[in-house]
């Protein structure tokens, strides 16, 4: 091959591990090769027919379960997998012959083979064009940006956990005094860059002193640094390697450290929040499966430099309350729950409990729900729970009475029996110890209301009579002489008569 050819092939390359991409929180899960388990869509093995692309084994799976409704309807909404895979950069993907291919191209479809859906790719060959087509609806997932270095990102972008970093570094001549990437960042030293890459972004904002020369192309910018109008080169690690080998053994040399990572990111429209954390726990249990791993090292080479980020914390499960109003029981407590659907995105709930466990006391009681998954990653609500009184008193009056006539009338005597689930006062009318005449029938009632104002009442009669006869009784006469009335005598005396 010609130099010149050559050079050209080296730009192209280097130019495709140079531009980042990036998004920022979300979750997703695989299809199992080697274990059996539920399938999230219509569609039976026998019909899921795999992209052209999608040569990447099933070997190296995340173990996630499978989506529930809400994230599989935000990732899948057509009932299947649409990417948008930016092909500008190797450690994101590639396009060759009409065929895309990449890291972001198997980590799609081992996605779309764990929902047993088909998989659609979209090239988008710059950055923006691949925000352009976000924009647009042409796909529901983007392979992917780096919020750091990318301008001009839709305000409504969130990020999945990033699933790709490309190191950066300075590739300096042989004889350079520079050491580490800090002795470069000095007055009067000149950096060569590719224009518009995020290379040259994340130096435009970060260099202090040195001076930033860019370039229409990567070829330009080497051969800056080889002429000796720069000293030194900045481009992705894996460029550098190869732009160091076409120079030559002995000719220059790469620096030791890195300036930054450029951090791919995959991301959606932030409204799919719950595909978002699906996504993110995909890409956390990729990199630990290996998935991420076997994926860089099928990129274009060179590899170096090309790294899956540490691994993150993945999603919580969510967490959903409402406040909860429960009729008190027959111990004027109540029981509820102020679960309102909580789960997980990929279904690995483990479960909820609630603060202060029921019964809750009459009133209104403040409650925390936490609810956990198998990761041990947690999340909390809350809410409160009324506990409201809504059943009557119960209240037997006694029965109608009937009292004896007493000195011109009788003493009422109210004793109704009274139960309440929170318990209740009594008044009576009339009164119990009230004087009823001897008079018509007096209708008495009683009434029970408890602390929430329930009431009942309940009646009877109360009847005063005079059923006895008067008593007769003799006085005695001057002489002590007490009459008797029979058997007669034929006398008369003097008698006086009491009732």
């Amino acid at each position: 091959m010609a130099r010149k050819d050559l050079l050209s092939t080296i730009g192209l390359l280097t130019f495709v591990l140079l531009t980042a991409c990036t998004p920022e929180t979300s979750r997703s899960t695989p299809e199992r090769a080697f274990a059996p388990r539920s399938k999230t869509s219509s569609l039976s093995e026998a019909e899921f027919v795999p992209n052209p692309p999608c040569t990447m084994p099933s070997t190296w799976d995340p173990q996630v379960g499978p989506p529930s409704a809400a994230p599989l309807a935000q990732l899948a909404p057509q009932g299947k997998l649409r990417v948008g895979v930016y092909t500008g950069n190797g450690t994101v993907g590639s396009l060759a012959n009409g065929v895309i291919s990449g890291p972001a191209v198997d980590v799609a479809c081992r996605l779309a083979a764990s929902f047993n859906l088909p998989l659609e790719l979209t090239a988008e060959t710059t950055v923006p064009l691949l925000l352009a087509d976000y924009t647009a609806l042409k796909w529901d997932i983007g392979f992917s940006i780096d919020p750091n270095v990318v301008a001009n990102v839709p305000p409504d972008v969130a990020y999945v956990h990033a699933f790709a970093a490309a190191e950066q570094a300075y590739l300096v001549p042989a004889g350079s005094p520079f050491l580490s990437v800090n002795d470069v960042d000095r007055p009067g030293v000149m950096i060569s860059v590719l224009s518009g890459t995020g290379t040259e972004i994340y130096l435009a904002k970060h260099l202090q002193f040195a001076t930033l020369l860019r370039f229409a192309s990567n070829n330009d910018a080497f051969n800056a640094l080889k002429n000796g109008q720069v000293d030194a080169f900045a481009i992705g690690r894996a460029g550098a390697t190869m732009f160091n080998a076409n120079w030559g053994a002995g000719n220059g040399r790469i620096l030791p450290d890195n300036y930054t990572l450029i951090v791919q990111y995959p991301f959606m429209k932030n409204s799919n929040g719950d595909g978002i954390c699906y996504l993110t726990d995909y890409i956390e249990a990729a990199k630990t499966s290996g998935l991420l791993t076997q994926a860089l090292a099928r990129s274009p080479p060179p590899t170096i430099g090309r790294a899956a980020p540490p691994s993150l914390p993945g999603c919580s499960p969510n967490a959903r309350c409402h406040d909860v109003i429960v009729s008190a029981d027959n111990s004027c407590h109540g029981s509820a729950s102020i679960d309102l659907g909580s789960d997980d995105p990929d279904s690995d709930l483990a479960g909820c409990t609630q603060s202060l466990g029921a019964p809750y006391a009459l009133g209104t009681t403040p409650v925390t729900l936490t609810c956990i998954d198998v990761e041990g990653l947690t999340s909390s609500c809350s809410a409160t729970v009324t506990v409201v009184d809504t059943t009557p008193p119960a209240i037997v009056c006694p029965a109608d009475q009937t009292l004896e006539c007493s000195a011109g009338g009788a003493v009422a005597k109210s004793a109704p029996t009274v139960t309440d689930n929170c318990g209740a006062s009594v008044t009576c009318t009339p009164p119990s110890g009230a004087s009823i005449s001897e008079d018509t029938p007096t209708a008495a009632t009683c009434v029970a209301v408890d602390g929430s104002g329930n009431q009942a009442s309940c009646a009877f009669t109360i009847t005063v009579q005079d059923t006895l006869g008067p008593s007769v009784r003799t006085r005695a006469d001057a002489n002590g002489f007490i009459a008797s009335l029979w058997p007669p005598n034929h006398t008369y005396h003097m008698v006086s008569l009491a009732d």
